[in-house]
């Protein structure tokens, strides 16, 4: 999985998900584009033969400007600058287009001018995308991939702000099949809530030189913070799940994690991210 620094991809290269996805490609819709576009380009070609003008009503005019501007931006965005050139040329050439009666009309001078580039962008980009390959992911996944909603709810995400970037990478990590890297993510999103609810009641977060404490040794601090609450409130109850919880949770899971030869089968990961999403939701109730 490999692009350019700059973002644009080079002739070649294996083009994934991540890729397409960074650069809003959407793979669907050029499918859908390009076959459209040969349907236009076979009607030119059949009017040419029959040595008649051909008109195409404004409706369909712009349906194919708008095609040919997709396809020259989505060529440009994969480094396919032969192809991006000839849809330029299209667009360019279309707006010289005579209108008759309200439609655009084609005639024999038009053709070539017209049906030329349209064969050489498609016939390119079919030959382009045949060094390139895709990832097509679930409904599911996609949703965990690109989610226009905070992964586990607005609530955490307002209020546990630095976790926002490795809950999002844990997702995309578990629609492509990374169920260790995804768990890894998690554990840091639980570490820097571990930071923020003990900060919350008081509890040591660093040594006396300013050093960033353990885990444990966090869950031990917040301990002494909890049991001096009012005996049996609420709170104290609520608090006590909380500590007991990341305890348990230091033990399962982050600590075998950091071992190098820990490891997650994609059931395992999709356990913890449940696990991890059910508890960062609590805890924003507490924040």
């Amino acid at each position: 999985m490999r692009s350019d620094r700059d973002g644009a991809f080079a002739p070649g290269k294996l083009a994934s998900l991540w890729d397409l996805l960074m650069n809003k490609i959407n793979a669907g819709e050029l499918t859908l584009t390009m076959a459209s576009f040969a349907c236009f380009l076979q009607a030119l070609k059949d009017g040419r033969r029959m040595d008649d003008p051909v008109g195409i009503q404004p409706a369909n005019y712009e349906i194919l400007k708008a095609q040919a501007q997709f396809l020259a931006e989505t060529s440009s965005t994969l480094g396919m600058n032969g192809q991006a050139a000839a849809a330029r040329d299209i667009l360019a050439f279309l707006d010289l287009v005579p209108i008759e009666d309200g439609n655009r009309v084609f005639g024999q001078m038009q053709f070539g001018h017209l049906i030329n580039p349209m064969e050489a962008l498609l016939t390119g980009i079919n030959y382009e995308l045949k060094g390139r390959s895709c990832l097509f992911l679930s409904a599911a996944d996609t949703t965990l991939y690109q989610s226009n909603d905070a992964l586990f709810g607005e609530d955490v995400a307002r209020r546990f702000q630095s976790t926002n970037d490795d809950i999002e990478e844990a997702g995309k990590c578990l629609a492509l099949g990374r169920s260790t890297a995804a768990v890894f993510h998690l554990m840091r999103v639980l570490e820097s809530a571990v930071q923020t609810i003990a900060d919350k009641i008081g509890a040591a977060i660093v040594d006396a030189h300013g050093k960033g404490l353990a885990w444990g040794v966090i869950a031990d601090n917040m301990k002494a913070k909890i049991d001096a609450m009012t005996r049996g409130s609420d709170a104290q109850i609520k608090w006590y799940r909380v500590q007991h919880d990341l305890v348990v949770v230091n033990r399962a899971w982050r600590v075998p994690t950091n071992h190098p030869k820990e490891s997650y089968t994609a059931e395992q990961a999709r356990e913890v991210f449940d696990a991890t999403k059910a508890f960062m939701k609590e805890l924003a109730a507490l924040v």
